[in-house]
């Protein structure tokens, strides 16, 4: 889709003059993969949050009568084993349950995983949204009076945004799943950091910008490490510095993982690893047979990998912003490539670089 060359730079200006003239040429997720512009980016969502999910009737006008807790909501489409969950499990571990009553608003699927068991015990009320119509399920979460409904996934995932336009909760808030602007004037409140949201950006936000202190990314302190890895049993050379570079090919595979390793005393770099996907590289090697559709490597097979290597390197592609932090629990030292790409901005906020210049 976005090839290197002249072709790229005028398929990208075309795309470009068309969110600046108004038309819908593009959806918000994968503009941040391709735009630096926060203004571009603001009006790409805003004319996708018009077009697909105008504001409706609000269900709801005003804060409810005080409840004896404050009653949060979080919907999702991932209360299973993706990357969502295994960020957030220990979030929701530890709302004082003296204070706060949560809900899960489940828009997804159950994969009857461990993960799954532990996020239902989570929550005082876990319910089941995913056959439900938009108007159906924003009358589900008007029912339960909540407080503060949490949006999850924005434009990415088992997203409901239809649900959140006709305002179900008095407090509506963008949190994790899209961590930039929903261009919907329905959302009001979006949780980020310095790094993702830097406070000359604030104005391209149409939610209010709340910034909190250190990484807006939640993780699970809960996770194990897992024992060290002997890269021998994996075909990796032991006296190697091993590169990891997730890297989904937008053109044919999103789930390719690659692993370039720099030799130490030369420099000189070389692939060893790549998870699936039609790369010719040894089978021996890879683990992996070249397949002719896509594929998405299951967060066990990344683990499982990524414990070989010695650093992340930082990609500007969508899918890449938060899977390291979920397949590493020892979190790696990771490079980010520098600061326009969005995606490659909330990457660095989860794993910083030091002292280390970006690549």
């Amino acid at each position: 889709m976005w090839a290197t060359g002249a072709t790229t730079t005028s398929r990208k200006d075309l795309v470009d003059e068309g969110v600046r003239a108004g038309r819908r040429v593009v959806g918000p997720f994968a503009y941040q993969a391709i735009s630096a512009s926060p203004s571009d980016l603001q009006a790409c969502s805003a004319i996708h949050a018009a077009d697909r999910h105008p504001p409706r009737a609000p269900l709801v006008t005003g804060a409810w009568t005080a409840h004896k807790k404050l009653r949060i909501g979080y919907l999702c489409g991932e209360f299973r084993e993706q990357a969502t969950s295994f960020l957030t499990a220990g979030m929701y571990e530890e709302h004082d349950k003296e204070k706060f009553e949560i809900v899960a608003f489940d828009s997804g699927w159950s994969d009857n995983s461990r993960m799954r068991e532990r996020l239902e015990r989570s929550f005082d009320r876990f319910l089941d949204i995913s056959r439900c119509s938009d108007a159906e399920a924003a009358k589900m979460v008007m029912a339960e009076e909540i407080d503060i409904l949490v949006n999850l996934n924005g434009y990415f995932g088992e997203n409901r945004m239809g649900m959140f336009a006709r305002r179900p909760a008095p407090i509506q808030v963008n949190y994790l799943g899209f961590p930039a602007t929903l261009g919907a004037p329905y959302m009001d409140y979006i949780l980020a950091d310095r790094i993702v949201i830097p406070e000359n950006e604030r104005r391209f936000y149409t939610e209010q910008v709340v910034t909190l202190p250190d990484s807006y990314q939640a993780n699970d302190s809960k996770r194990a490490a897992g024992t060290p890895a002997r890269r021998l049993e994996h075909g990796l050379p032991e006296r190697k510095f091993i590169l990891l570079q997730l890297q989904p090919d937008l053109q044919a595979d999103p789930g390719r993982l690659r692993k370039l390793g720099a030799d130490s005393q030369t420099g000189s770099r070389q692939c060893f690893v790549a998870a699936g996907g039609q790369s010719p590289i040894s089978p021996k090697i890879s683990g992996a047979r070249p397949r002719r559709r896509a594929l998405r490597p299951s967060a066990s097979f990344l683990r499982r990998r990524c414990r070989r290597g010695n650093i992340w390197r930082g990609l500007g592609l969508p899918i890449c912003f938060s899977t390291p932090r979920p397949i590493t629990p020892t979190p790696l030292p990771a490079t980010p490539c520098g600061q326009a790409c969005r995606w490659s901005r909330w990457r660095a906020r989860v794993f910083p670089a030091g002292s280390l210049p970006a690549c």
